[in-house]
Formats: structure tokens, sequence, C-alpha cells
């Protein structure tokens, strides 16, 4: 499922039955096509994984991280980073967190135990990963082991729009290529190139300002 339907297309490129299927793909497919491109695109732009934005998130499966990422507070200042997230607090390479699937800590060599969601348990999850009720993990580096689901339970809307709007440029764009426009130069009647249209960009700085609040910003230290 894409992150806007057949009718967002329809609606911004106000297409119709036979626009498409000369060749290549046929009508319904044709917008299918456009919109996976789009919502590529937008997960390109935005730095997420692939199809991070359909209904209901997505799952990472088996992401390594290191004990030596949580931040800690314990009576002392234990981890360099404590200011920056509270007691026991771990985050997760991707948010935000819908829930988690299962986590574990490497207790010994090659051996994993399972942490337990809950208030009384090992850990609860929060927006941007977990903090630990109990059972803070040692002090290394990749013992934590964990599955969890991202993204939102429902496509927000600013997505759904690019995303119908983008893939509607981009089917305009193959309209106008096959319909060359004829222009007058010298007193002379002259064609423009077939696919001179597929060059202009259609991913344009409004559509990706209405994404800025989902970009995915990666802080560096040098």
């Amino acid at each position: 499922m894409g992150y806007s339907m057949k009718s967002d297309v329809e609606f911004y490129g106000q297409f119709v039955t036979g626009d498409f299927g000369a060749s290549g793909y046929d009508y319904n497919n044709s917008i299918a096509k456009a919109i996976t491109i789009a919502d590529r695109n937008i997960d390109h732009y935005c730095q997420v994984p692939e199809n991070f934005f359909v209904a209901g998130g997505i799952e990472i499966q088996n992401e390594f991280l290191n004990g030596t990422d949580v931040a800690y507070l314990g009576g002392i200042t234990k981890f360099f980073n404590w200011y920056t997230g509270g007691t026991s607090h771990l985050k997760f390479k991707h948010r935000p967190v819908l829930s988690v699937t299962k986590l574990e800590e490497e207790t010994g060599a090659g051996s994993w135990s399972t942490r337990t969601e809950g208030t009384g348990n090992d850990y609860i999850v929060v927006a941007d990963g977990v903090r630990y009720v109990k059972n803070t993990p040692a002090w290394t580096y990749k013992n934590i082991r964990v599955t969890y689901k991202i993204g939102y339970a429902t496509t927000p809307a600013q997505v759904t729009e690019v995303s119908g709007r983008l893939a509607a440029a981009l089917l305009r764009r193959i309209i106008d290529a096959k319909t060359p426009q004829t222009i007058g130069v010298g007193g002379m009647s002259v064609s423009t190139a077939v696919d001179a249209s597929l060059t202009k960009p259609v991913f344009t700085d409004e559509l990706k300002q209405l994404l800025v609040n989902y970009k995915r910003v990666v802080y560096a230290f040098t």
C-alpha cells in the first residue's frame, strides 16, 4: 500500500481512463508505478527506511545497539551522555517507535536474555526507544538486540499530499513529453523534443517544505 491512493493522483492530475496505456503500463498500473516512484523519493528525501510512512508502520528486525549508549543516573554520572536522555534511556536508530516486539541483552558469550516490557518489569517503550526500569544493560558494545515497529499509525496527511501531487506531476510530465509543443522561431514553426519535459524537476521545494517535519536529522560531532 502506498502513501497515497489512485483517487489522490487523479484529483491532482485530473487524469481519465485512456491517458495511459499506449505502451508500457496500462492506466491503473501507470498510476500505481507513479505512486511507488513518488513514495521512494519521499523516503530518500526524508532519509528513512523504505515504506516508513505506511499506515501501521514497519518492523526493524534484530537491530544491534550498545550498552554504552544508555543514558544512566544512579547517584553518580556513569555515562558521558547522561544529560541528553534521563535515567536509563536507550535511543533506537529509527523513530518514532510504535512498539517493541523483542528486546534482548547478551548476558554471556552468545547467550541472550529476553527482557520484558512493563512498568513492573524491565523496560517501558517511549517515542524514541526504551527506558529501563531494571536490568540496565552492561557498559559494553553490541550487547543489545531489538526488533521493533517504527512509523505512524496512519500516514501523515502531508506525506499523502506530497505522494499524490508528486505522482501526478510525474505522470503529467510523461503526457507532456509525448505531446511535443510547437513554437515559432523566426517565422518558422518548430516542435520541441519529445522528451524535453522529462528533464524538468517535479520534486519541487514547495513539496519538500511540506515534509520538513518528517525529515530525519543526523547530528555529527567532530
